[in-house]
């Protein structure tokens, strides 16, 4: 009560409490709110669909005659909140392992160059990838795109190995009769969209 411990007549702590010794109070302490806090167990008695009585004696200095008769109704505890703190925590991991994992990424200064069938190479910057991808966590692909027009002619995408450094993968409609799994920078690749050819390669723009 109010911060310190109560005790059962027949069994005081040692050495006794407060409560059990006597404290002196001033009047505002005395006549003021008195709070009352209880640690529940494991009932091993009673019914916990009734009402549990816990009879309290308070007596003042020369007057005992404050008897109390405490009613607590002792319920099952909730299941489902520990549930839900259970299954936030196991998300929460998960994100934090989602998110910390190793996750190749395109060189910020890789480009292309890009041009018809004997035209010149033309170096342009890859177009954006998704924000989806890079909210969800996934690997992002940026496209390769005709100049001036928007259409997607492939998408690059960063591999972990340094020996097969970007895979291309060319956009619907469009063909390749090469492998584009293992694409290295500097190398001319082509593609085939319609009845027009077109050549490509990777590379670094922002580097000497």
């Amino acid at each position: 009560m109010n911060g310190l411990p109560l005790e059962f007549k027949s069994k005081p702590n040692n050495p006794p409490g407060e409560w059990n010794k006597g404290r002196l109070l001033e009047k505002d302490e005395l006549l003021g709110t008195h709070e009352l806090c209880v640690h529940l167990g494991k009932p091993s008695i009673g019914s916990t669909s009734a009402n549990f009585n816990v009879p309290l004696k308070l007596t003042l200095l020369d007057s005992p005659y404050d008897d109390f008769n405490l009613k607590m109704r002792i319920v099952a505890p909730l299941v489902w909140p520990l549930i839900v703190f259970s299954i936030l925590t196991i998300l929460g991991l998960f994100a934090l392992f989602w998110y910390s994992r190793f996750r190749p990424t395109l060189a910020p200064d890789l480009g292309y160059a890009l041009s018809v069938e004997g035209g010149t190479l033309e170096s342009m910057p890859l177009g954006k990838g998704s924000p989806i991808a890079r909210l969800l966590g996934i690997v992002v692909e940026k496209p390769i795109t005709l100049k001036n027009e928007g259409q997607i002619l492939a998408w690059v995408r960063p591999l972990g190995n340094l020996e097969a450094l970007y895979q291309v993968r060319p956009a619907k409609g469009v063909t390749t009769t090469e492998d584009l799994n293992n694409v290295e920078v500097q190398q001319i690749y082509r593609l085939k969209i319609a009845q027009k050819r077109y050549r490509f390669r990777l590379e670094y723009q922002d580097r000497d």
